[in-house]
């Protein structure tokens, strides 16, 4: 009888993003089995079949030749492959059985059989790019051993290679945001962190109401309005898609809004000056001087409007200057229940030759006000991190950005003879 070689080969349909393909091969086979028929010594048609799967047959593997007491044969037949995009499964399983087939004449008779074997094979250990041994698999089974004896042993080598990579992303680790509080009807800054969109077409996708929740928009960064407490959601989205980062966004009706915060120093004092827009609960303003770092002293108390829409303007004198007083303050906000808020602090130099200005908000949104801003200061000009001139116009010492983008902008100021450049930044 001639030698018959049956391989057959399954292919999935490759997706067309496909980035990973692990392939599985039957390197070699071996038997020591010995004709059992009696009839046509010599030609005892061992065979083998493999089966590789992941819940679904990737292929199989169907071999049988002519000759008695064949020993070890070696093929290198691929006989399953399957691409992937974002992940291999858990598992691979993996399916043999070898046996003597004496039919012939008179169809499939099979003797020394070993059964099916099943092998789970876990795929997280299967990187190796080139074509590398799982393992060697053997079974025994009662039969015409080669050399005398009733038990024959079988057995087949499977190895695998993977090619390729997956289309995976990094899933953000944290959101942050230009505020924890935010006044009610007014825009919050949410800018992923720790995420990657390199694979995949992916994008950053936003939502409320869960991590597959109500969509509100893509981007690293979005500013969506805040009508009520909110949790908001970020994750990768695309071929490959991860999991979310969350957080919880408070609003509240009114608040402290502080539209206006900055200083003077004038003769032998410090001058403070803030505004606010509306108040909510508001019971006072302490003016806190920096002793050591992290350490803070009261200095000023200023009693607060309780809750109220009208814009109120706020100040505060500090009396007997010294040099000691050139260093960090802060205004700090506290409501009726005791509760702080902190806003940032600042650097006073009132016994510099210089003059001492104050940007605020900074960070903003391009629009921001100098103090004091004197008759004989010129802003000679703005340019933002690459160089690049930005037009912007001044009102009353009030400068707007001519369509403003998020990003760190110079300021160069002439003040007095002397010029100064100042860092803003724009949300």
């Amino acid at each position: 009888m001639k030698p018959i070689l049956t391989l057959a080969l399954t292919l999935s349909c490759l997706m067309a993003n496909a980035q990973t393909t692990i392939e599985f091969r039957i390197s070699t086979v071996n038997s020591d089995i010995a004709d059992m028929d009696g009839f046509l010594q010599g030609d005892s048609d061992p065979n083998w079949q493999a089966e590789i799967l992941d819940g679904t047959s990737l292929g199989s593997f169907d071999e049988e030749i002519t000759a008695n007491c064949p020993g070890v044969r070696t093929y290198n037949q691929t006989f399953g492959s399957r691409a992937y995009n974002c992940a291999l499964p858990a598992n691979f399983t993996f399916r043999w059985r070898a046996f003597e087939d004496d039919g012939w004449f008179f169809g499939e008779i099979i003797e020394a059989s070993t059964g099916w074997q099943t092998v789970s094979i876990p795929a997280g250990g299967l990187n190796a790019t080139t074509f590398t041994t799982i393992a060697s698999y053997s079974a025994t089974a009662a039969g015409d051993k080669c050399g005398g004896g009733n038990t024959v042993t079988w057995g087949v080598t499977l190895q695998y290679r993977v090619t390729g990579n997956l289309l995976t992303n990094t899933a953000p680790t944290a959101i942050n945001a230009s505020s924890p509080l935010i006044q009610t009807g007014q825009p919050v800054t949410l800018t992923q962190v720790g995420g990657t969109t390199t694979n995949g077409s992916a994008v950053y996708n936003w939502y409320t109401g869960g991590c597959n929740g109500t969509f509100i928009g893509t981007g690293a960064t979005i500013s969506p309005t805040v009508l009520a407490p909110t949790t908001y959601y970020v994750k990768s989205v695309g071929t490959c898609s991860t999991t979310c980062a969350q957080i919880t966004i408070n609003s509240s009706a009114l608040g402290v809004s502080l539209s206006d915060y900055h200083y003077q120093c004038s003769d032998n004092e410090i001058d403070f000056y803030w505004s606010t827009e509306n108040e909510e609960k508001n019971s006072h303003f302490l003016i806190q001087q920096m002793i050591d770092v992290d350490k803070w002293k009261t200095v000023a108390m200023v009693k607060g409007n309780g809750t109220t829409t009208i814009s109120h303007r706020y100040e505060s004198h500090l009396g007997n200057l010294t040099t000691t007083n050139d260093q960090y303050y802060r205004l700090v906000q506290v409501d009726f229940d005791g509760k702080e808020t902190n806003y940032d602090p600042f650097y006073v130099a009132c016994k510099s030759d210089s003059p001492t200005l104050t940007i605020y908000p900074n960070p903003n949104n391009g629009s921001w006000s100098i103090y004091p801003f004197e008759k004989d200061l010129q802003i000679r000009s703005i340019r933002n991190s690459v160089g690049k001139l930005v037009p912007f116009e001044l009102n009353d010492g009030k400068i707007q950005l001519i369509n403003p983008e998020a990003g760190t902008y110079f300021m160069e100021l002439i003040s007095k003879g002397q010029i100064t450049i100042q860092k803003v930044v724009v949300q």
